[in-house]
């Protein structure tokens, strides 16, 4: 009798570990992939109706909170308007997104898409969380926005085995003026003169703002005005170090060392690459440190340093690839192809290309096959 007694516990047992498994969440169980954490715009369904740029302030408070590291990279507002514009979704694009594109393309470990609204005096955030192992609804309410957004971010630190909490992080905003987005949404049509009058603007009333600062360098690197551009970017620098702001310090470097290189001064761009590099690393800004390798490449290459361009090219795809950048990842790759054929060296540059002929197939990055074929037949042409 003892031994059915066992036995019928050891089936109750293993029943409920069963059903338990079954029914339990899945996200519980299965740890997220390795990569980025994108944040979208946050809609509104509050009563007033929200204002375009607002979408994009809440979108930065959210991400201001979120704990950055190297296994989840965090995607600031910026780099997400440029990843949802490679995916053919610009600024006030009234069509629905197309979120299993997204995932494919960036490579992200989680997407973020939120509804914030009011009702009986609590603010409420509905949310849907996407990744490749990962797709959870919810809702969390609180008082206030700001205990709202603490919320959130606490729940995505938590997914991302965050060592930090929200409560402890600390940021500085930049797109709570609507001046910013009207001038990165005129940028995305190449009006550059509308985008610098409404940057002008802005940086009468807020001349700390380190973006506007940035994004107003950039139009004046395109336009040639280079000691504008140094000028520009160095009262930037001043103001980022002041603040200690690492992250934006690397991204003003960068457009500084863009404009030294213009000028044909090499060198001094490799030693503002090289200060950036640090700014970069001491923010875990990895997605710049791929934009800085990849630049340092090149103007190693155009110097005859080929072993050092080639390192440099390799850096630029790891660091694309720990972000889950798919494009970024290409382009580092027809790089290093591209200087595998100068040093005749035909094998290494087929292996290149036909890494990035894989990925242009298989994430079905359009903009980048033609360039990408191309490569590959002049490449195979030298094989013959």
């Amino acid at each position: 009798m003892s031994h059915l007694r066992i036995k019928l516990a050891v089936v109750i047992a293993l029943t409920i570990l069963i059903l338990g498994f079954i029914f339990y969440p899945q996200d519980k169980f299965t740890p997220m992939k390795k990569g980025a954490v994108i944040v979208l715009p946050v809609k509104s369904a509050l009563t007033t109706h929200a204002a375009l740029w607002q979408q994009y302030a809440q979108q930065e408070s959210i991400i201001a909170l979120l704990h950055q590291s190297n296994t989840y990279p965090i995607l600031q507002v910026e780099d997400v308007i440029n990843l949802l514009a490679q995916n053919a979704s610009y600024i006030e694009d009234t069509r629905p997104l197309k979120l299993s594109q997204l995932l494919t393309q960036s490579g992200a470990a989680l997407v973020a898409e939120t509804t914030l609204s009011k009702d009986n005096g609590s603010y409420h955030l509905n949310y849907h969380l996407y990744g490749p192992n990962l797709q959870q609804t919810g809702q969390v309410s609180a008082e206030t926005i700001k205990l709202l957004y603490l919320d959130f971010a606490e729940l995505i630190n938590q997914k991302t085995a965050a060592a930090v909490s929200a409560k402890n992080i600390t940021s500085t905003y930049f797109f709570d003026n609507q001046r910013l987005i009207l001038a990165l949404q005129l940028l995305q049509y190449s009006e550059l003169d509308g985008a610098e009058i409404q940057l002008d603007k802005l940086l009468v009333a807020e001349e700390n703002n380190l973006i506007a600062q940035r994004q107003k360098a950039e139009i004046l690197l395109k336009k040639g005005e280079y000691s504008k551009v140094d000028k520009r970017v160095n009262s930037g620098l001043i103001q980022a170090n002041a603040i200690n702001n690492r992250r934006e310090s690397a991204r003003l470097g960068l457009t500084l060392s863009k404009s030294y290189i213009e000028q044909g001064e090499l060198t001094r761009a490799l030693s503002m690459l090289s200060l950036s590099r640090t700014h970069a690393a001491n923010s875990q800004d990895w997605l710049y440190l791929a934009y800085i390798a990849a630049w340092a490449g090149y103007v190693n290459q155009r110097l005859g340093r080929y072993d050092t361009a080639s390192q440099q090219y390799q850096l630029s795809v790891d660091y694309h690839q720990m972000v889950g950048d798919q494009a970024g990842q290409v382009i580092a790759l027809n790089n290093l192809a591209r200087l595998a054929l100068i040093e005749y060296n035909y094998s290494a540059a087929y292996k290149y290309v036909k890494q990035s002929v894989d990925i242009v197939t298989q994430k079905q990055l359009i903009k980048l096959k033609d360039e990408t074929m191309l490569l590959l037949s002049k490449v195979e042409n030298k094989l013959q």
